[in-house]
């Protein structure tokens, strides 16, 4: 059962130098080159202070990270760019903490933690990824967010591995539909990226 859902702040981020190199997720790559088109992409090994380390010694212009982990470690000073997600589409559920336990258990003391936003927005983005097929290896992105008490918009990015073309998409409609509009999303922006070939 879904006990509860809290909604944190996990936007990417740049740290550059001089930029001109990047390390890159699948599915941030075509943003990236979008971005910064005379980019070179290159991958990355090493935890946050390794990585960092092979910036600073000129190893690599720029990283791209995610902002949440830089603030946990007290290295929010080295962020010197966050990516929107209309920039930059994130993974399914970045930001969200679901907690999982057994039935007969009482949770009642979780419930100040609960978050009906944050859960529709899960059921949103999960429903798109579940259309999609999508995993964790999977290059595509989504990010729900609520625009008021009643409405609630999707992005979207799917990348066809096939053909190597990609798009990205957002709708927008009642918070009380977010798994529709999570797989409407998915059905659109797969069928506008497949129609191309």
């Amino acid at each position: 059962e879904m006990g509860v859902c809290v909604d944190f702040d996990s936007n990417a981020v740049i740290v550059p130098n001089n930029f001109s190199q990047n390390n890159v997720s699948g599915q941030a790559t075509n943003s990236i080159k979008k971005i910064y088109p005379n980019a070179e992409l290159q991958t990355i090994r090493g935890n946050v202070l390794t990585r960092l380390e092979k910036l600073d010694g000129g190893e690599y212009g720029a990283l791209v990270l995610a902002a949440a982990g830089l603030k946990r470690l007290g290295l929010e000073g080295r962020i010197s760019r966050y990516f929107t997600t209309k920039e930059m589409v994130p993974a399914a559920g970045q930001g969200i903490l679901c907690i999982q336990g057994r039935a007969e258990e009482d949770y009642g003391f979780l419930q100040g933690f609960f978050d009906e936003k944050a859960k529709e927005c899960a059921i949103a983005e999960r429903a798109y990824i579940a259309y999609l097929n999508g995993g964790c290896s999977c290059p595509i992105g989504v990010y729900a967010e609520h625009l008021d008490e009643k409405w609630m918009r999707v992005r979207g990015l799917y990348y066809n591995d096939e053909t190597g073309e990609y798009g990205k998409m957002c709708i927008s409609g009642d918070r009380s539909q977010a798994e529709g509009l999570g797989v409407s999303l998915a059905q659109e922006l797969k069928r506008n990226v497949d129609w191309i070939f």
